[in-house]
């Protein structure tokens, strides 16, 4: 798709930095409306629509709009996932939690190159953000399904 040199990725990279912004600071909104966990599943959503965009793109406006989509979803849930752990951590753990969680965001961003690359080699460029995408749609269904069997246990 021509999606290549440094001022058209850096063009990527900051509409989708954009996007994280803009929907992290209305998550208190959309979580207002929607409650925390179906707030959490719409940015899994859009992160999930944002991969199969980006798995189908092959122009660069396209591409735009996948990294708007992704970056909706990360804006969504990872202030979702802070408010959760922050609001379950007792208050003497939190700044432990933090630790733990900020570890865990640049844990991720080493070790995910590492883990996407073999998947990579097998199904491609563009498979890899379906295989993303069935991931997060994966972890999200048994995350409905745990709530909803917490929910009848009760």
């Amino acid at each position: 798709a021509g999606i290549s040199g440094p001022t058209v990725i850096a063009t990527i990279f900051a509409l989708a930095g954009a996007s994280v912004a803009v929907f992290s600071l209305m998550f208190g909104r959309i979580e207002l409306l929607l409650g925390p966990d179906n707030a959490i599943r719409v940015g899994m959503l859009s992160l999930a629509a944002g991969y199969v965009v980006a798995a189908m793109a092959t122009t660069l406006p396209v591409y735009w709009a996948s990294a708007i989509l992704y970056g909706a979803g990360i804006g969504l849930v990872a202030p979702g996932l802070w408010t959760i752990g922050m609001a379950r951590t007792p208050s003497n753990m939190v700044p432990h939690a933090m630790g733990i969680m900020t570890s865990a965001i640049y844990l991720g961003g080493s070790f995910g190159p590492l883990i996407i690359l073999p998947i990579r080699s097998v199904v491609g460029l563009h498979g890899q953000y379906f295989v993303a995408a069935g991931v997060l749609m994966a972890a999200m269904i048994v995350q409905m399904t745990r709530a909803r069997s917490g929910r009848a246990a009760n």
